[in-house]
């Protein structure tokens, strides 16, 4: 049987949010964000009253994505005859750019999808104590605290992924090197319009993340009343026991968020590649994909009609009209599944694959070299190299010893350090303690010697003109 790892209380999860509205929606699920009040009081925030926020926020960028699909040229080639071999260079050369300017966005939307639908995050993971409140007790269960969460992660993934879509075809279109450069560092601006929002909400609503506030992993006995508490979580841990923290949590979190990333860029991969060979836009399939699905002829007409009705929920405007318009004038009413913008098929994306193998496997073998050698590069260093690990965890405990308050207890100020460790801290420190005393007493010693001497010497004197007088006068000069 497997030897689980025992968790100390404060461990920290490895989790790292960024500074944007939608993940501070999840820092505030587990306790982290609060607001500050009158005379230095401090109050915990809702998820659910960042999530309004959250929600305004992607009914915008929605909008700006799909006004800036329905306003592209559709119908424009990729080539034209008169682009130079310049231009189709520098094209693709900003499409590479703009995918690694947002690749840290959505690999951190993919890994916080990942870690909140993992049913051990809300029994393992520290979050407020819904017992301590008085008011609005229930809406700290788990449940009302997932909800927030989960939907806004999924705000920022959606975001994320539109941008990157849509920004392939939004380069491609472009016909002069200037404009592919400015039209890249538009679109990246509405992907960063989260970090935009959460300095003018932090700003108005004085919500500040708590300092030093780190996703940290419940101890064993509580992460054990948790589970008991949960019935439906415990049945999944017996079938599925290394999903959880302290066993193999992390690296099961991290292998799926690095199967759902090759799989969304080896796509992309494969309709750009689509666009080149069909001298067809991307954007332009997108939009007829849209019009199937309002008129029940998708792929799978269930998922269609699903997702139709969400594009309607998060519009203002109507785009039906617009799409209807589009379809029949610029796109000449060839949005058919077999039509030149119909959708990308199965047979089409296996050709595609046959006549770009070399391409497509250097691309998966260098995009999972990124995502995997980091994170085997790190346990591999503390092998080979021990005494350089070993050596940065005492150099972590001294800063942590300097910075330590007296009013905090020293076995809890340091989450990474186990029972066993901070006894051999305390033990160390304890040695330090008496050599400093020794070497004080050694100091103090040769004073006190000095200092009895003197007063021998003196008391000698006085016995001596006491006992002569004024007879021998040099004696008391002496003395004094």
């Amino acid at each position: 049987m497997e030897a689980t790892k025992v968790t100390e209380e404060g461990e920290e999860a490895d989790i790292f949010p960024d500074e944007d509205i939608y993940d501070m929606v999840v820092v505030a699920a587990f306790g982290g964000l609060q607001m500050n009040l009158q005379k230095g009081q401090e109050a915990i925030v809702h998820p659910f009253v960042l999530s309004a926020f959250c929600a305004v926020l992607f009914m915008v960028q929605f909008e700006c994505l799909m006004f800036l699909r329905m306003g592209m040229a559709l119908s424009d080639p990729v080539v034209a005859e008169e682009d130079s071999s310049m231009l189709m260079e520098l094209k693709v050369l900003m499409i590479a750019i703009l995918q690694l300017m947002l690749f840290k966005e959505l690999l951190g939307s993919v890994k916080f999808i990942v870690f909140m639908l993992n049913p051990t995050t809300w029994t393992d993971i520290k979050r407020p104590d819904r017992n301590k409140f008085q008011v609005f007790k229930r809406t700290f269960h788990p449940f009302f605290l997932s909800v927030p969460a989960i939907v806004a992660t999924l705000f920022k993934f959606v975001i994320a992924y539109l941008v990157c879509v849509d920004s392939v075809s939004l380069i491609l279109e472009t016909r002069h090197a200037k404009d592919a450069i400015f039209n890249c560092l538009a679109i990246t601006f509405i992907a960063e319009l989260d970090e935009v929002a959460w300095n003018v909400v932090s700003a108005i609503c004085q919500f500040q993340k708590m300092p030093d506030w780190k996703f940290e992993i419940w101890d064993d006995k509580t992460k054990a009343e948790n589970l008991q508490d949960s019935v439906c979580v415990n049945a999944v841990v017996k079938r599925c026991p290394f999903i959880r923290r302290g066993s193999h949590g992390r690296k099961f979190e991290f292998s799926v968020a690095l199967v759902i990333m090759l799989f969304i860029y080896t796509r992309q991969l494969l309709v750009f590649l689509y666009a080149l060979e069909t001298n067809v836009l991307p954007v332009a399939r997108d939009v007829c994909a849209m019009w199937r699905w309002m008129h029940g002829k998708a792929y799978v007409p269930t998922t269609g009609y699903l997702m139709m009705a969400m594009v309607r929920l998060m519009m203002v405007r109507d785009l039906e009209v617009e799409i209807g318009l589009l379809k029949s004038s610029v796109l000449e009413d060839k949005c058919g599944m077999d039509d030149t913008y119909g959708r990308m098929s199965e047979k089409e994306t296996w050709m595609l694959c046959q006549n770009r193998p070399g391409q497509i496997i250097v691309f998966m073998v260098v995009l999972s070299s990124l995502l995997i050698v980091p994170q085997v590069f790190g346990p591999a260093l503390n092998y080979f190299f021990p005494e350089n690990a070993a050596a940065m965890q005492q150099d972590a405990a001294a800063r942590l010893t300097k910075t330590h308050r007296v009013d905090e207890p020293l076995l809890t100020s340091s989450p990474r350090l186990t029972a066993k460790d901070n006894s051999s801290e305390i033990e160390e420190l304890k040695k330090q303690v008496q050599e400093l005393k020794q070497q004080v007493e050694d100091l103090v010693e040769p004073e006190n010697e000095i200092r009895k001497r003197r007063q021998m010497r003196k008391t000698d004197i006085r016995h001596l003109l006491s006992q002569y007088g004024n007879n021998i006068p040099a004696m008391g000069s002496i003395g004094n």
